[in-house]
């Protein structure tokens, strides 16, 4: 083989490992579309949603009483609502942010104040997720919440 079959044959070989390997790794990331899997990153608020979700469905077997339920759906459609406004108000922070970029001569200070700011909305929607998780889990007397985790990992297994 001359060099250019074999300069040929490194351009193919790489196209074809480039080419494929998204496609036999489709649907195998992070556990996408499992929400028992592993190897899936939750984000607080999707962890919180999903709980209460998992809760309601099993209100049964964990011998829920109306007022829980209700409480559990209270929280869940309440993050949910929350969620969407501070995110909503870190995002108008974010164009607020870049619009002072464009200045010229770009105020640094000002831009820093705005992304401190930015960072503060979000530390405020952790701590705001992290009482509602608490909250969350003070729904369940302990009993419940041990039959909740023998419950999930049985589903799980």
């Amino acid at each position: 083989m001359n060099k250019k079959q074999i300069a040929m044959f490194m351009v193919v070989l790489f196209a074809f490992v480039a080419l494929a390997t998204p496609v036999f790794a489709a649907g195998h990331g992070a556990g996408k579309g499992c929400p028992y899997c592993h190897g899936k990153s939750w984000k607080l608020d999707e962890k919180i949603v999903m709980k209460a979700g998992f809760l309601y469905m099993n209100q049964d077997a964990l011998e829920l009483d109306e007022q829980q339920v209700q409480g559990i759906k209270d929280l869940k459609h309440q993050v949910k609502k929350e969620v969407i406004r501070r995110r909503a108000e870190i995002e108008v922070m974010g164009v607020d942010i870049k619009t002072r970029l464009y200045d010229n001569p770009v105020d640094v200070e000002v831009v820093n104040q705005l992304m401190e700011q930015k960072y503060a909305l979000k530390l405020e929607m952790k701590k705001y997720l992290v009482q509602a998780l608490a909250d969350l889990k003070a729904i369940l007397t302990v009993e419940q919440y041990e039959a909740m985790k023998r419950l999930w990992w049985e589903k799980k297994g």
